[in-house]
């Protein structure tokens, strides 16, 4: 009996597709990973760069109390902006009340609260920080 021969030259090319297409699908998936670390990183640097803005802003704030320097001796909400003219970060509606230009680029200003009286200032400080971009 007669055993029909299988013809197995195409099957080298197959195998060599499977394997090309197998490549670029985890590399791909390799790339997206790689994207949103990347993504994430830049957002936990910008949060991280507000907090330390704020800090910096309640420590300006007490070393402007300390110094009796006005208006700062009154209770009321004080905003220190980025004046970084290479920035292109948000600026409170109510204006300035002192212009940072080393504060970075994704701080836009932090706002600084006083109340209470002077011998008991409560100072509280919010940043306005702008997210890197989704790409």
């Amino acid at each position: 009996m007669l055993i029909p021969r299988l013809n197995k030259k195409g099957i080298a090319l197959f195998i060599v597709l499977g394997t090309l297409l197998l490549i670029i699908v985890l590399a791909n998936i390799i790339l997206v990973i790689m994207l949103s670390h990347s993504r994430l990183t830049q957002h936990q640097v910008s949060r991280i760069q507000a907090q330390y803005a704020s800090m910096a802003g309640l420590n300006y704030a007490l070393e402007m109390l300390r110094l009796n320097n006005a208006p700062w001796t009154t209770a009321g909400t004080y905003n220190i902006c980025n004046s970084n003219p290479s920035c292109n970060t948000l600026t409170p509606s109510g204006g300035c009340t002192a212009n940072e230009p080393n504060l970075p680029c994704s701080v836009g200003f932090v706002a600084v609260t006083i109340s209470g009286s002077p011998s008991a200032y409560t100072l509280r400080a919010k940043t306005t920080y702008i997210r890197p971009p989704a790409s």
